[in-house]
């Protein structure tokens, strides 16, 4: 028993030390450290002294868990929060660091409430209302911007800052309210009123920047009808540092020329029948690691634009002008594996396709012969399969 006090004791000194240097605890959650803080008084003290910034626990009770971590810098309210509780107890986290109630549904907050955030540099209430006039000089410090109020470019004149802005069902925002935006480095403009479709895209975004979110959200994007957002054009856009552009709203009118020029890495084009991309337009997109279009009638993505995009990872193309062959794919996919054995030899990390989908596309086809072959390199999804086998 002694002895096994004495580990104890010895482990919570060296959790202490490496906590003060920040080389263990970053690799727990929140969920992991409550468990941590029932150990002793040496490991509860180091936990609640580490400024945890876990952004994937959900919190049900903000009272508590600001109890238990006193310092930390961002806080995921649940869904399955009790909505009153969480409205009384704002207070716990004012002026956070990082902040969503992405998943609050029933949660309205009055604007007077949102000078609790004066200080908070990312802050996201997609499916909560906030009721009332904002006086946008009050969010002044924010950087990332998710809100689903009415917002307009009055607002956002007040935000220069800002480097993520997500729009959600807002016909307010014009080019002239994100032309001043020169730091924008993520754009999502949300025409969905469905539930469905908001979460859908809400776990796909801004949290993630897309990033290993997507490959199990592709799949029933299309199904929804036409909607609409901000009604924005190739001036919104032009010149910005943007590397993130999530698009699903009928009345934007992106064009190719533009888009092409952006240090994209990760795109999506829904449900944009005004978007205008020609086949060539994404060629220099060489660092975009994802490449969604579906039902945009008028963007043609060709062999020459995936070709070049040697980071691809995620692919889809459906219901839209798509002339992507087996062709083009096998050339991305022999390239990705030269820049591989490349990436072995020098131990970096290379890209690969792991995903690709093409459906309702007539002029990609994709011979059965190389369908077999891709197959063995990644997952692939075509309604125009071509028999080439020989009889």
């Amino acid at each position: 028993m002694t002895i096994l006090m004495s580990a104890t004791v010895n482990l919570a000194t060296e959790l202490v030390v490496f906590a003060d240097g920040d080389l263990l605890l970053p690799f727990f959650s929140t969920a992991d450290a409550r468990e941590l803080a029932l150990v002793c008084s040496c490991f509860r003290d180091a936990v609640q002294a580490f400024p945890w910034h876990d952004q994937a626990t959900p919190v049900c009770d903000l009272k508590r868990w600001r109890k238990c971590f006193p310092q930390a810098t961002a806080c995921l309210v649940s869904s399955r929060a009790d909505m009153d509780a969480v409205w009384w107890a704002l207070e716990c986290v004012r002026n956070i660091r990082w902040i969503s109630f992405r998943d609050c549904i029933g949660l309205q907050l009055v604007s007077n409430q949102l000078e609790l955030f004066a200080e908070t540099e990312s802050l996201f209430i997609a499916d909560g209302q906030v009721a009332g006039d904002t006086d946008p000089r009050i969010l002044q410090r924010v950087r990332d911007l998710g809100l689903w109020c009415d917002l307009g470019d009055e607002h956002l004149a007040h935000l220069p800052r800002l480097r993520a802005l997500e729009v959600f069902g807002n016909l307010r925002i014009t080019d002239a309210g994100l032309r001043p935006l020169s730091q924008l480095q993520t754009l999502v403009l949300n025409g969905a009123t469905d539930e469905y479709e908001d979460r859908r895209l809400a776990d796909a975004t801004m949290d993630g920047h897309m990033d290993g979110h997507i490959n199990g959200h592709i799949n029933g994007l299309h199904d929804t009808g036409p909607i609409e957002c901000a009604n924005l054009s190739d001036a919104a856009i032009a010149g910005k540092p943007l590397e993130y552009l999530y698009v699903m709203a009928i009345n934007c009118s992106f064009s190719g020329a533009v888009i092409g020029a952006l240090p994209l890495r990760q795109l999506c084009l829904r449900s944009c029948p005004r978007a205008v991309v020609r086949t060539g337009d994404l060629a220099a997109l060489t660092g975009l690691d994802f490449l969604c279009v579906i039902d945009c009638p008028n963007v043609a993505v060709g062999d020459t634009d995936i070709c070049q995009m040697t980071q691809l990872v995620q692919l889809a193309l459906i219901n839209c002008a798509a002339q992507v062959t087996s062709t083009g794919l096998r050339q991305l996919v022999r390239l990705q594996m030269e820049a591989q054995m490349e990436a072995q030899m020098q131990a970096q990390l290379q890209m690969q396709l792991q995903w690709c989908e093409i459906r309702g596309c007539p002029r990609s086809i994709i011979t059965g012969s190389d369908y077999a072959e891709l197959s063995e390199y990644t997952e692939i999804v075509s309604d125009n399969v071509l028999d080439d086998w020989p009889d």
